[in-house]
């Protein structure tokens, strides 16, 4: 990965300094300026790869949450919290249109090698439309699996899983008020004693372990 021959980049003296999250200007040419940008922290090679319909309020965004230890890139944050906004640079790599942006990002990103953390920062390969995708995806098989009764097989893989698990004192209180007023028929009064026991058995065991 060579990162000499980035385009010119812009510090962090351009933005206001009297506030943390300052306002976002409208309107204007600039200001919806888009396409694929790139976020360095001088002196160290790596970088990160976005992409934005609004270039200006898209490196104020990042500022923000960087400036407020929240940004959503934890890689991206401790690069901010070790070298300081000082050694901030935001540069655009490719000015794209909207339609031409999910390739291009998934591009530089492949050509930066920007998602291996040896090289950069990005969490993935890039391309909103494939995480919207993804996303959208995964609520439809949400969808259709509500209600559907579980087999022998799954419930077992999800008891395994679950085995040895301790419940926080909030979510046991909230599964309490769920099920209060419930009677409970001798079969599952009877699993939930079986169930109870092996917890038991498990903590005994892990606890002698420790010892």
């Amino acid at each position: 990965m060579n990162t000499h021959n980035l385009p010119p980049a812009s510090g962090y003296s351009d933005q206001p300094q009297g506030e943390v999250c300052p306002p976002v200007q409208t309107g204007g040419a600039a200001s919806s300026a888009s396409g694929i940008y790139y976020i360095q922290f001088a002196p160290s090679p790596k970088i990160y790869i976005g992409q934005s319909t609004d270039l200006p309020k898209r490196k104020r965004a990042h500022l923000c949450m960087l400036r407020t230890n929240t940004h959503h890139n934890p890689h991206l944050q401790a690069a901010f919290n070790l070298y300081g906004e000082s050694s901030f640079r935001f540069g655009v790599l490719d000015p794209v249109n909207a339609s031409d942006m999910d390739a291009n990002e998934r591009y530089w990103i492949w050509h930066f090698q920007s998602a291996d953390r040896r090289h950069g920062y990005n969490l993935d390969y890039g391309g909103q439309a494939e995480k919207r995708r993804s996303l959208e995806t995964r609520k439809k098989i949400a969808a259709l699996q509500t209600g559907r009764p579980l087999s022998d097989r799954h419930r077992a893989s999800i008891a395994r899983a679950k085995t040895g698990t301790m419940l926080s004192q909030e979510h046991r209180e909230r599964i309490g008020r769920a099920h209060k007023g419930k009677k409970r028929s001798r079969d599952a009064v009877a699993r939930m004693s079986a169930a109870q026991s092996r917890r038991q058995a498990i903590a005994r065991t892990q606890k002698g372990k420790a010892e």
